[in-house]
């Protein structure tokens, strides 16, 4: 049950669902179920190897935005079929250990920002094809997201 724009303010659960996928070169990335990624580095290597683009979600546990688009934008159907052609990599960056101090310097050196949420399309070379920041307007949304495959 989505409880729309209230869905925001419900607390995320701190034991989300795992499950292990074996690759073909037998890389064994965790991912969350519905296939997002919480590392950078396992990311990358995946998308080289299926040659797909790569989404970066910048993230935080604490971020109402963030929460926003990822319960109520990413599931609707013409957002999540682009995103699920993509590999997703959701990485949290405001919580103060490791490995989101990591995750908030790397976001800060490679984009030039701190801002969550912060979206990223990569080639699966890792080069940037676009960047977005907070935008809950799903036919802009969506604009932004056919830009990995154009």
């Amino acid at each position: 049950m989505n409880l729309g724009e209230l869905e925001t303010y419900v607390p995320q659960s701190e034991k989300p669902a795992y499950v292990a996928t074996v690759s073909a070169s037998g890389a064994v990335p965790t991912q969350e179920v519905g296939g997002w990624i919480e590392n950078y580095e396992e990311g990358l290597a995946l998308a080289k190897e299926e040659q797909k683009p790569i989404f970066l979600d910048f993230t935080g546990k604490t971020c109402t935005n963030c929460k926003k688009m990822e319960r109520n934008m990413f599931p609707k159907e013409s957002i999540s079929s682009l995103l699920n052609q993509m590999i997703k990599v959701k990485l949290i960056t405001d919580v103060n250990e490791e490995p989101y101090l990591t995750n908030k310097k790397m976001q800060e050196e490679k984009f030039n920002s701190v801002a969550i949420p912060l979206y990223v399309i990569l080639t699966p070379e890792g080069e940037v094809i676009a960047q977005e920041v907070y935008n809950d307007d799903e036919a802009e949304f969506k604009a932004f997201l056919e830009k990995a495959f154009k």
